[in-house]
C-alpha cells in the first residue's frame, strides 16, 4: 500500500485532490470523471483526387457550311444572224452560268440581228436563183471549159466560160427560178455532159447527144432578171430549137426545111459540131429539114425519122419540143 503525499504544487493538487486511501494498483490511471476541455475539431478530409482525366471523346468535327457561290456574271449575247427577205434576226445567246451554289444565272443580254435586206421584189416567174456549176479536170491538162445551155436571155446561144482553181473549173451563173435546166460542157472543142450531175442525161434534140439537168431550185434567196420564166400549157408554147451537125473536118454546114422555107440557113461551128438556133416553132408541130453540107444535101445521119422528099430522097423528120420555149395567144 502506498500513501497520499500531498504535492504542493497547484498541478499535482488538482490531480490528487485529497487522500481515499491507498488505491489499488489497477486504478493508479483511472480518470477523473471531470469532462476534459473539447479538443479543436479536425478538418474534414478533402475527397479524393478523382482517377485519370477522362479521354476526349472522338467526335466529328462539324462540316463547315457550304457558302453560295457568287452568282455568275451574265456575258452580253452575241448579236443574232442577220436577217433573210428583210426579216429581223433571232435574239442572242443567254449569259453565262451561275456559280456553284450560286443564284440562278441572269439571261444575257442577245440582242435581235439587225434586219437583212429586203427581198427583191418581182414575180416568181422573174426570179432567179444563183448556182455554181463545177467540173473537175481529170487529167490535168484542159486548157479552156465553158458551160452551154438553158441560161435565158442566153439560151444555147453562147458559153460561159468556167475558171480554174487547183484541178476544178467553175462558174457561178444565174438560172432560171424554179425551171429545169439543161447544159453540156465544151472542154478544149470536145462536147460533154457533167460526170458529176445529180439525176441522169436526158436527150437533147440536138442531133441524138445528150443533155445533164439541174433540177428546178425553189431558193429562198433571189434577184430579178429580165427574161420571164415560161409558164403556160404546151399548146401554148412556141418552141426554142436547136439544130446540130457533128462536124468532120467540113468547110460548111447549112441548114434548110419547111420552117424557113427551104432557105438554107448557115451554121455555126462549134467545137465539133455545126449548131444553128430555131425559135418561135410551134409546140407539138412538125418540121422536116436536111443538111446542106459543103453543097450536098444530105439528112441527119442522128435521126432515123424521114419522109420522101419527093426527088428519090428522103426529109429528116422532127417533132417540136424543146428545153426552153415562149408563151403566145
Amino acid at each position: 500500500m502506498l500513501r497520499c503525499t500531498l504535492w504542493s504544487s497547484a498541478l499535482l493538487s488538482l490531480l490528487t485532490t485529497g487522500c481515499f486511501g491507498t488505491p489499488d494498483a489497477d486504478r493508479l490511471f483511472e480518470p477523473s470523471a471531470r469532462s476534459g476541455v473539447a479538443g479543436t475539431p479536425g478538418f474534414a478530409s478533402g475527397p479524393g483526387e478523382s482517377n485519370g482525366v477522362a479521354g476526349n471523346s472522338d467526335m466529328n468535327a462539324a462540316g463547315t457550311a457550304n457558302v453560295a457561290g457568287t452568282t455568275g456574271s451574265p456575258v452580253a449575247g452575241s448579236a443574232g444572224a442577220v436577217g433573210t427577205g428583210g426579216l429581223a434576226g433571232s435574239a442572242g445567246s443567254t449569259g453565262g452560268a451561275a456559280g456553284i451554289g450560286g443564284a440562278a444565272p441572269v439571261a444575257g443580254a442577245g440582242y435581235a440581228g439587225s434586219a437583212g435586206s429586203a427581198a427583191p421584189v418581182c414575180a416568181e416567174s422573174f426570179r432567179t436563183c444563183q448556182h455554181t456549176f463545177t467540173l473537175a479536170d481529170f487529167a490535168g491538162a484542159a486548157s479552156d471549159a465553158q458551160l452551154w445551155g438553158v441560161f435565158p436571155p442566153n439560151v444555147w446561144s453562147s458559153g460561159i466560160a468556167l475558171h480554174k482553181s487547183g484541178a476544178t473549173w467553175s462558174a457561178t451563173v444565174d438560172v432560171p427560178w424554179g425551171f429545169e435546166v439543161h447544159y453540156k460542157y465544151l472542154v478544149d472543142g470536145e462536147w460533154m455532159i457533167d460526170p458529176g450531175a445529180a439525176i441522169p442525161a436526158v436527150a437533147d434534140l440536138q442531133g441524138g447527144g445528150m443533155s445533164s439537168v439541174l433540177p428546178g431550185d425553189d431558193c429562198a434567196t433571189w434577184d430579178c432578171g429580165s427574161v420571164e420564166v415560161p409558164d403556160c400549157p404546151e399548146a401554148g408554147r412556141a418552141a426554142h430549137l436547136r439544130m446540130v451537125f457533128e462536124d468532120a473536118g467540113y468547110d460548111a454546114v447549112e441548114l434548110a426545111g419547111s420552117f424557113n422555107s427551104w432557105q438554107p440557113t448557115t451554121m455555126t461551128r462549134i467545137g465539133t459540131h455545126w449548131a444553128v438556133n430555131l425559135s418561135e416553132l410551134p409546140w407539138g408541130s412538125q418540121v422536116e429539114y436536111k443538111f446542106v453540107v459543103d453543097g450536098h444535101w444530105v439528112r441527119d445521119p442522128a435521126n432515123f425519122v424521114t419522109n420522101p422528099d419527093g426527088y428519090g430522097g428522103v426529109n429528116s423528120v422532127l417533132r417540136v419540143e424543146g428545153d426552153w420555149w415562149t408563151c403566145v395567144g
